[in-house]
């Protein structure tokens, strides 16, 4: 159902497939100049075919805590001009970079397309979930997911050496949520996100959202459902936990207005939702 107030958003898919179709389409602009196992000035690339073809399992130490996540390389990815996707999992049944891996279906989308892809896991959060940061709403003391996926970015930008100009974040339902939070806060590094639900998370109702401004523009590609029960498409309040889930209309209106992209032209105007909705966890 396509309610005529809504046309700015596309209904929800449950596979992050759509997202990297979006986001990777096109021809490769060239071979690369470098290639695995060849110096490139500054560090030596592993041989490729100890990644290609099949995924591993990778792990990296972020302010003294490992953290881990698998990364499929593709043969028909090439050093200093295919794009880098992290990919964020969702909370609960959809936790963990290896389910992410499975549902999404994007290995097989890489294999086609050249990019590689690390599928990221979160952390157990207060209800024994694993989780994303997002604004430090589960966590007592958050862990700092920001970090996690800027060093995951540098490491493999020094070992696989991505085109720089296209690295990207996907993620659903959490992981959406943490991937406008990558939106916001790392602007200057990635090329885009996608998100297949999960809102901008705005606490405390009683005061005044704040978001801070991305450094730079950065293309955002949202698809929503207004069916979603755990993921509000007009948002929600939820008074036992002091928090605003954002609505359709304030993401819309964060990324197409001044504090980020400055859209000069948006089509339709008209408003996605007559009001904010109210729930409670």
């Amino acid at each position: 159902m396509w309610p005529s107030t809504k046309r700015r958003q596309i209904t929800w898919y449950s596979s992050g497939l759509l997202v990297a179709l979006a986001l990777t389409g096109g021809a490769r602009s060239s071979m690369s100049q470098v290639k695995a196992g060849e110096s490139s000035g500054y560090i030596t690339l592993p041989p490729l075919d100890s990644l290609t073809g099949h995924s591993v399992s990778e792990s990296i130490n972020v302010d003294g805590v490992n953290r881990t996540y698998r990364l499929y390389v593709p043969r028909s990815f090439y050093p200093g001009d295919s794009a880098l996707i992290i990919a964020l999992h969702g909370r609960g049944a959809g936790g963990a970079g290896s389910a992410m891996e499975q549902y999404s279906q994007l290995d097989a989308k890489a294999d086609h397309e050249g990019f590689a892809v690390a599928y990221l896991d979160g952390l157990v959060d207060a209800t024994g979930t694993l989780n994303w940061n997002y604004y430090d709403f589960f966590f007592a003391s958050g862990p700092d997911d920001i970090g996690f996926v800027r060093s995951v970015i540098d490491l493999l930008q020094q070992q696989l050496q991505p085109n720089s100009k296209r690295i990207y974040v996907v993620g659903t339902s959490a992981g959406g949520f943490m991937a406008q939070r990558v939106g916001v806060e790392l602007s200057d590094r990635v090329a885009a996100i996608g998100v297949v639900e999960g809102n901008l998370c705005l606490l405390s109702p009683s005061s005044p959202p704040s978001i801070p401004n991305p450094a730079v523009p950065i293309s955002v590609l949202l698809l929503k459902g207004d069916q979603d029960p755990n993921n509000q498409y007009c948002g929600a309040v939820f008074p036992s936990f002091s928090m605003t889930e954002a609505s359709s209309d304030q993401d819309f209106d964060y990324w197409t207005g001044s504090a980020a992209n400055r859209c000069e032209y948006i089509s339709p105007e008209g408003p996605l939702c007559e009001n904010v909705g109210v729930g409670d966890a």
